[in-house]
Order: C-alpha cells, then structure tokens, then sequence
C-alpha cells in the first residue's frame, strides 16, 4: 500500500492549516452560542491548536495520498470540528460525523463563523454513517479519525462496517493517543483506567453531560442489583469486577448466565481497560495494534500502522525531543511505536473488495 505523500499536496494541506489558523485567530470562540462542554474544550486546545492541526494535516496527507477529486471525506467522531474544517478549507467536500447531537450542532457554529460548512452532517455511530452514505448515494474517498478508535465500545463491528461505506478505492486514516506500545503512555493510561474504573469525579463546568461521573464499578455494582436484587452483597461485588469493560445489555446477559450457571464466561482481556458502562465509551482502550489490523484486513482493506510523529510544543525544549525522537523512529522500524505519541490504524479498500460484498448481499 502507497504511503508515498505527493509534495504538491503536502503544499496546499500546510497552506491550508495557515489559512484555517489566521480564520480561527479572529474570532472569538467564546462568545458564540456553544455549549459549555465545547466552550471548555476548545478553550483547554487554543495553546496546543497549532500542534493539533500538524497532526490533522499529517492525517489529511494520508488520506488523500491517492488523490483529490469529488469525493467525500469524512471525519469520524468528529467533535468540535478541528479536523473536518482543514479538509472543508482545503476545498474537500466533508462528512462531518459525531454521536453527540450537541457536538454536531456547536461545530457547524463553528465552521460558519470562518466561513466554512460541512457537505452533509450525520449525528450518529458507523451504523448510522453506513446507513445515511448509501441512502444519499454518497462516493466517499476517506474516512479519517484522531482519538476516536480507543473510544469505540465494539472495535470489531466497527471496522467490519467500514467494509459498506460506498467508494472506490476506499481508505480510512484512524489514529490514535491510546498507544500501548510506548510504555509511557501504557503506564499513564493504566493509572487513568484505574482511577475512572474505581473514582468518581467532581462535576465541573463544561463537563459533557454524556459521560459518567460516578465510578464505573459502582455504576456496574447498581445495574447488577436492579436486575438482580436477591443477590448478596458480595456476589454483586464480584459480578461488578468481573464484568469491567462491558456496557448495560452485556452486562444483563452476564447475569443472566450466572443466575442459570453460577459463572460467567466473558473475562477481561486486559488488567486495566474498562469502559463507561452506560454509552459503552471506553476510558482510553489500550489495544494490540497487530489485533487491529487483522480485524480490518478481515473487512477487505489493506491494512498496515504507522507511528505518529511528535508535533511542534510551546517548550523549546519539547520540541528538540519531539524532532531528536521523529528522527530516529524511521532507523527502528516495527519498533518505531514505542517512540511514538500516537498510532495510525491505514487501510485501503481494493475496488473488487466492494463490489464483491455488494454482490454477497444481493
């Protein structure tokens, strides 16, 4: 597969990024009628905007690496809107995607304030995008993503579902911070999933209303007694660690089988990932990036992963280690992701690989 990136191209993202950034540094974010959970965000990214872009450019790059035509875009869990705005203002038709209606709305607020819309807005998971690309009839050149895959609750179904979205030559440029490959990462991660999994967290201004406060293991611990309520204390306990990583309608299938069995058979593949067990919004998923890429390659892509590169910081010094650390990454390889901040999850679709399952479902 081509990673080759076309230099006319690398021109016009980066004069793009520029463009975008002068349009963003004139208006005043927060005086537009957001919700506080984007206001927050947006606010806690202004220092580290233009690090952000370098990394949504390097992206674009990938994407787009066969070409620009009149095919779509699509950001992926988009959010505010960061990634999808450099692909509108580089003249790319975009899908905008988000499950969370209040994200879908602040950020076409935010794209009309520098001028810029989304072709189409879906509000919805990959089932919904599947479903809105083909009824509109939409040819879509790439799907592109940062920190989006780790939050995914069903991996697997994701990136099989990948495989319906209409397009020739179909790529998907997914990154990721979650990666547990650099064992810094791995090591802060785990600390973040112990805390989420066992602490609950004050509610502050700007908190997405989405997202629980309360630990998951005692949301876990509730849900098990309102299906179950003539359990002991202690069976309650042990169902509640024993189901992390799970959300609602597992977990009552989970009991349901201890009620028959005595025992479940679902066990945590990882000591520390877990997720909210309401929206199923996993807390930062560590995963085997090897895993990954079968998975897609099993959906019909051609499938690799790239290390991220280390951005511009505002410490010099950062700096200096970020592009001593870029360039070494290239001299090690496979092992170039335990340097990397992030991991990139490439595919791209062979032409014959929709057809074919197009054909299958007939």
């Amino acid at each position: 597969m081509n990673t080759t990136i076309d230099p006319r191209l690398s021109a016009e993202v980066d004069a793009a990024v520029k463009r975008l950034s002068d349009k963003l540094s004139k208006v005043d974010v927060q005086s537009l009628p957001l919700s506080d959970y984007n206001k927050r965000y947006v606010r806690q990214l202004v220092s580290s905007l233009p690090g952000h872009f370098q990394c949504y450019a390097h992206l674009l790059k990938l994407a787009l690496a066969a070409g620009m035509d009149h095919s779509y875009v699509i950001d992926y869990g988009a959010g505010w809107g960061g990634l999808a705005l450099l692909a509108a203002e580089l003249g790319v038709p975009v899908i905008y995607d988000d499950i969370y209606d209040v994200s879908c709305r602040d950020a076409g607020m935010i794209a009309a304030a520098v001028g810029l819309e989304f072709a189409h807005v879906v509000c919805g998971d990959i089932d919904d995008l599947v479903a809105y690309t083909v009824a509109h009839e939409l040819s879509c050149a790439a799907m592109v993503s940062y920190d989006v895959l780790e939050h995914i609750y069903d991996v697997p179904h994701y990136l099989q579902t990948l495989s319906d979205i209409p397009g020739a030559r179909f790529r998907v440029v997914l990154a990721s911070g979650a990666n547990q490959h650099n064992p810094r990462i791995r090591r802060r991660l785990m600390v973040h999933h112990r805390m989420r999994e066992t602490m609950g967290k004050e509610h502050q201004w700007g908190h997405k209303e989405r997202d629980a406060l309360r630990s998951y293991r005692d949301i876990r611990s509730e849900m098990i007694a309102e299906q179950a309520p003539h359990l002991s204390a202690a069976e309650i306990e042990v169902l509640a660690k024993l189901t992390r990583g799970l959300m609602r309608d597992d977990i009552s299938a989970a009991v349901d089988e201890y009620l028959k069995r005595g025992s479940i058979s679902y066990q945590p593949d990882h000591p520390t990932n877990t997720c909210d067990p309401n929206t199923g919004n996993w807390a930062e998923h560590l995963m085997d990036t090897g895993w990954l890429c079968k998975h897609l390659a099993a959906a019909g892509f051609e499938a690799t992963v790239l290390p991220g590169y280390w951005v511009a910081s505002p410490s010099p010094l950062r700096s200096i280690v970020g592009q001593t650390l870029n360039a070494v990454m290239p001299l090690l390889g496979r092992h170039a992701l335990t340097l990397a901040p992030y991991y990139i999850l490439k595919g791209e679709r062979p032409d014959h690989a929709l057809a074919n399952r197009s054909a299958g479902r007939v």
